[in-house]
């Protein structure tokens, strides 16, 4: 029922030049889910209720889309007994995406631990970055300038919000550059 296509939606907002001012667009570009068709709406509005219960030929099925917009991690579904914006398609090995990919042969659990692990190593990587800055000379303008440039690259990752799910490659790049700029501002005496 909508008049333009969900991801060009999505994206008229949620890109560095768009009205939310953040990267999710630009992040999640050249992607492996990006590659492999999935779209914003996949995992932020992806079906994790039902409208009915089971049935005499099967399990409910999960039929009602979450209008929340928020990921439902594989943490939530043991605890809040919604299913898993990773389920869909990441439900046992073999499963095909709408895409017609291949999914990655691991399960939605394991997933999620991939997540917190690069988030992690993401969330460490900027703190690192950070206390290179807070050790250099803001009063110097030269040092103003890298730490203007390095506080840039890091804000492209935090701002997305994925902590470098959306594309943990083009994270980790950003954190690098800025880790570069860092170094030099903090080398400037």
């Amino acid at each position: 029922q909508l008049r333009q296509k969900p991801e060009e939606m999505c994206v008229s907002c949620h890109s560095s030049a768009g009205y939310a001012k953040r990267g999710n667009t630009e992040l999640f570009a050249g992607s492996p889910m990006q590659k492999a068709g999935v779209q914003c709406v996949d995992c932020h509005m992806p079906k994790i209720g039902y409208r009915s219960d089971k049935t005499a030929s099967g399990p409910h099925p999960w039929d009602t889309s979450s209008h929340t917009f928020m990921v439902a991690l594989p943490a939530m579904e043991e605890s809040e007994g919604i299913r898993s914006s990773c389920a869909a398609c990441h439900e046992g090995a073999g499963r095909k995406l709408p895409s017609g990919v291949q999914a990655p042969a691991f399960d939605a659990n394991t997933l999620d631990t991939i997540l917190k692990q690069r988030q992690a190593t993401i969330r460490a990587e900027i703190d690192e970055v950070e206390k290179l800055l807070a050790r250099a000379n803001m009063r110097d303008p030269r040092v103003k300038k890298l730490a203007d440039e390095a506080h840039g690259k890091l804000n492209v990752v935090l701002l997305d919000g994925s902590l470098s799910f959306h594309n943990h490659v083009k994270a980790m790049a950003y954190v690098a550059e800025a880790r570069k700029l860092a170094e030099k501002a903090a080398k400037l005496k």
